[in-house]
């Protein structure tokens, strides 16, 4: 498990990148093979569609964000 995220929110982050990239085969395979989106698989499968941000970041945002912090810190924005 890593320090901040559950390996299901990297995954979830990951699954929302494919879907904002029009990647709908590798977003279908992704979901479907991952073990640690079975319980979102669970949740389609039911009829409901989960959120795919975390805190309210999608994976994009939140490297935009990180980056943007590292940046501040270093000094160099």
């Amino acid at each position: 498990m890593g320090k901040y995220f559950h390996p299901s929110e990297v995954a979830i982050l990951v699954l929302g990148y494919l879907k904002e990239s029009n990647l709908y085969k590798t977003f279908a395979c992704f979901m479907k093979e991952s073990k640690d989106l079975k319980p979102y698989w669970q949740h389609v499968r039911s009829g409901k569609v989960p959120d795919l941000h975390i805190c309210g970041y999608d994976l994009t945002a939140m490297l935009e964000e990180f980056a943007a912090s590292k940046l501040a810190r270093s000094g160099k924005l």
